[in-house]
């Protein structure tokens, strides 16, 4: 081990270096070592060591030190890679990133998220008229769905923080996109009859979740519709835990499902709706179709951004498999009159 390596071992522990070295290499991870290694069973004393060093306390200096601006900057910077880059590994027919349904053991990545956008249509229930407004909308997956199952008889309008996907989707659905951070974003009062978003509120930092809830609330309709995908934290984060979230997103920290309830129901909202879904199928696939298409995702992103989708994937995966956080799918109304 270099002495580099050695250091930062001692700062942040084994799996930190180790998940580092990987991303920094100068050529491609090996897919199938890389997953073998991270998803194995550990020993307790093993994983007790591992996870608890270094001391919490050092741990948690590094995410409260983390500024807005960069926090707000790696995830610029994650959705602003080349959208060619994602298709070689989304799904061909809608190209979500969000968790599917895998409801069967031969369902595939496609079929998968057809379930989810299937389901997340039966909660929006949207009338002929309602205008819609996604939060987050990635490559415009939900939006499409939404135009092949009930044609124009809604508006759809979506915001992300990406430029990339904003062109992604202008050139090929012409939806209505707003290039906007969504979280500080000033909303009209009663202009939606529904909000949606999926995979993107787990990008909402802990401090900003109430007031942002406060907004989308005032800017529904009466009996207008909240619908939410996203990570929940099931147990506390460990150091280790902490700081390999931070290769990826900076100040990266979930909230439980009983703070999210609890905030949205003090915006005064009232919960219609909560499932759990298993994101580990979802993140098996992306990282198996990603290194399938090595070569080209190389040519087209570089080996650093590479392995670093490949990190993330694998580790997500092991994130939700040890426990760490569950995916809810959430409804919410605003009373009516």
């Amino acid at each position: 081990m270099s002495l580099d390596r050695s250091r930062d071992a001692l700062r942040y522990g084994v799996f930190y270096t180790l998940a580092k070295s990987d991303i920094e290499s100068p050529t491609p991870i090996n897919a199938t070592r890389t997953w073998r290694f991270w998803t194995k069973h550990r020993n307790r004393f093993t994983k007790f060591l591992a996870e608890n060093y270094p001391p919490q306390f050092i741990a948690r200096h590094i995410i409260d030190a983390t500024s807005h601006s960069r926090n707000l900057g790696d995830i610029i910077d994650h959705y602003d890679v080349s959208s060619d880059f994602f298709l070689l590994f989304l799904d061909e027919g809608y190209h979500f990133y969000s968790c599917g349904d895998f409801r069967s053991p031969t369902d595939t990545l496609e079929q998968a998220q057809i379930n989810k956008a299937q389901h997340f249509l039966s909660l929006l229930a949207p009338k002929p008229g309602d205008n819609m407004l996604e939060l987050g909308c990635g490559w415009g997956a939900m939006m499409k769905f939404l135009r092949d199952r009930i044609g124009d008889s809604v508006t759809l309008k979506g915001i992300t923080i990406s430029n990339a996907q904003a062109r992604f989707i202008c050139q090929n659905y012409g939806f209505d996109i707003a290039v906007e951070n969504f979280v500080t974003r000033e909303y009209q009062l009663s202009q939606y009859d529904h909000i949606y978003s999926m995979g993107a509120w787990e990008h909402v930092r802990p401090q900003d979740v109430a007031p942002l809830l406060k907004k989308l609330y005032g800017a529904l309709k009466p009996r207008g519709r909240l619908v939410q995908q996203f990570s929940c934290a099931e147990r506390p984060h460990t150091p280790a835990t902490f700081l390999l979230g931070e290769l990826f997103f900076s100040g990266f920290v979930l909230m439980t499902l009983q703070d999210q309830i609890a905030a949205a129901e003090a915006a005064g909202f009232r919960l219609l709706h909560d499932s759990i879904h298993d994101y580990r199928p979802s993140w098996k696939a992306w990282y198996d179709r990603l290194a399938m298409h090595r070569d080209e995702a190389v040519r087209l992103v570089g080996v650093r951004e590479y392995n670093l989708y490949l990190m993330l994937f694998v580790l997500a995966w092991k994130f939700i498999d040890e426990k760490y956080a569950t995916v809810h799918r959430l409804a919410f109304e605003k009373p009516g009159d």
